[in-house]
């Protein structure tokens, strides 16, 4: 937890802002016994692990029949997986150490080769895991190149599994493409005609955030919007945006999914996005301790 002092000189309850440690400024309200009183100001969640998913959809279940060790990078798939380079495998493990402790683990790693069924990720896994451990592994792809359309969406989706609470302090997207881009496109292509959209859904609530038509309207929610030129007459364009949660400035709050209630952040695609070469969105923030 980052730490700090705070003077309240003429009320006891205070509507106030403080730097988190990281640079960060958190607003809240302290109630103190008396005006005049320094206090010690706590914040929660500044050492739990960090969380930082690209946001998926799920294209098929996937059955793990190999054993792993922590730090490997291969498993092994019951054949008939469907998995190609360039798909991602998410796996959630639990692990009962002691009758008093599970310990959860939930993973999200790119395929770089498919030998039949020996797959191999890009990265390693960072828990042991056995088929009678994993609680559930799925075939996913993050690329949203993809052709929605008002009756039928393409929904991209990611949330904590039961047993855990995120709690999301931004998002972050990007682009790869053919052409230049401008505020008037999307992407590198013409503005929209039905937009897509983000939000969160749960068994509890759903809310949806914005509708985006074109690369101004991204823009207009986030501001952290960058087009990133080609370095050589060969290359790709890109873009970027980074739109935050928490802090004074944005919204104020993070954005908590609760596992229990499988709450999930989530993006649905209504227009035709296959000429777009590359075009992901990852969740970030960190595991909430209660």
């Amino acid at each position: 937890m980052a730490k700090g002092d705070v003077n309240y000189l003429e009320s006891n309850n205070i509507d106030c802002t403080v730097e988190d440690g990281n640079g960060n400024n958190q607003r809240g309200i302290l109630t103190i016994p008396a005006p005049g009183v320094v206090q010690d100001v706590a914040f929660q969640d500044q050492t739990t692990p960090p969380v930082e998913y690209f946001l998926t959809r799920v294209l098929n279940a996937v059955v793990i029949t190999s054993t792993q060790l922590a730090k490997t990078n291969t498993i092994t798939l019951q054949a008939g997986h469907a998995v190609v380079i360039g798909d991602l495998i998410e796996i959630y493990n639990e692990e009962i150490i002691s009758p008093e402790f599970t310990l959860k683990r939930f993973a999200q790693l790119r395929v770089v080769s498919v030998a039949t069924n020996v797959i191999r990720f890009g990265s390693f896994i960072g828990f042991d895991t056995s088929p009678a451990t994993i609680q559930f592994s799925n075939r996913t792809s993050f690329n949203m190149n993809v052709v929605g359309t008002l009756d039928v969406p393409v929904r991209f989706r990611m949330g904590p599994p039961n047993g855990f609470k995120w709690d999301l302090t931004r998002t972050i997207l990007a682009m790869i493409l053919e052409g230049q881009p401008d505020d008037s496109d999307f992407g590198d292509q013409d503005a929209l005609t039905n937009g897509i959209f983000f939000g969160f859904e749960g068994d509890l609530v759903e809310d949806y955030l914005v509708n985006i038509l074109s690369n101004a309207g991204f823009r207009g929610t986030a501001y952290d919007v960058n087009y990133i030129v080609r370095s050589q007459p060969a290359g790709s364009w890109g873009l970027s945006m980074r739109k935050s949660f928490s802090g004074a400035d944005k919204y104020g709050v993070v954005i908590r999914l609760e596992g229990e209630n499988n709450d999930e952040f989530v993006m649905y695609i209504q227009d035709d996005l296959s000429d777009i070469i590359e075009f992901g969105v990852k969740v970030m923030g960190h595991i909430v301790d209660d």
